[in-house]
């Protein structure tokens, strides 16, 4: 079918759905309190993101999380260390600062060759930070306060 008669169809069966009466009134019904189940309220320690699961996992906590708490992580600022005979590739003091995470992406295994899990790459627009099985998290995060 041509698009232009898939629109006019579309049109026509929307204001049919729109223009109808309502169904018939369903009654409200009781629900049986045995057999609920309580839903803890959200907390701000629950939204902190944890690099040491896969990107995936990572990733749908973020999701899941909006708008609120939102999720947040705490990175440390660490200058690279000048010396190449380190085993270290970073000095072991630095500022801590605390993000909170606004959208994030499960990034190609090929979005960044970094070391270890505990290094974080940052592009223009993104932070790129090796999670748990290897895959990459694709970042975008705002300062907090």
């Amino acid at each position: 079918m041509p698009y232009p008669l898939l629109l006019a169809l579309a049109a026509t069966l929307v204001r049919g759905v729109l223009c109808s009466p309502p169904p018939l009134h369903l009654p409200a019904l009781s629900q049986n309190d045995a057999a609920a189940t309580h839903a803890a309220k959200l907390t701000r320690e629950e939204a902190v993101l944890d690099f040491s699961q896969p990107a995936a996992v990572c990733h749908n906590k973020v999701r899941a999380f909006v708008p609120w708490p939102g999720t947040f992580a705490t990175f440390t600022m660490v200058e690279p260390s000048s010396s190449s005979s380190s085993s270290s590739s970073s000095s072991s003091s630095g500022e801590t600062v605390e993000l909170k995470i606004v959208r994030t992406r499960v990034g190609q295994p090929s979005s960044w060759q970094g070391g270890s899990e505990r290094e974080v790459a940052a592009t223009k627009d993104v932070l790129l930070i090796r999670c748990a099985d290897g895959s990459v998290l694709e970042v975008r995060a705002a300062l907090v306060g």
